[in-house]
């Protein structure tokens, strides 16, 4: 990050995952699908559909795209709409990715030791 940038904070995170479910429920409604309706296509009970609209349960990017293909809407389309919504302090705006090429993201493992 450069030092101009905010860090990343739940709170972000939270803005975010709200604009996701919220266009989520827009596009359902849109397109005239009611809960019922989707999580019938889905395979999942009413609740589901419910629940992830209140952000009482969290979608995977999975999820996202079985519902995405359940209202026939391109997951192209829907990313640039979500974009548009991010917060303007949000990470998503700052481009590629910050890791290297050729360097792990993750931090190196510890080995354990077999003394005992």
């Amino acid at each position: 990050m450069g030092d101009s940038d905010p860090p990343m904070t739940s709170r972000t995170r939270a803005l975010e995952y709200q604009a996701l479910v919220g266009l989520l429920r827009q596009l359902r409604i849109e397109k005239g699908v009611l809960q019922a309706d989707l999580a019938r296509a889905l395979g999942e009970p009413q609740p589901y559909v419910s629940k992830y609209e209140r952000s009482e349960r969290r979608l995977s990017l999975i999820d996202v795209l079985r519902i995405l293909r359940a209202l026939g809407e391109s997951p192209d389309q829907f990313l640039a709409a979500l974009e548009r919504e991010f917060p303007p302090h949000s990470d998503a705006r700052r481009g590629p990715s910050r890791v290297k090429p050729g360097k792990s993201a993750a931090p190196p493992r510890r080995r354990r030791s077999t003394k005992k």
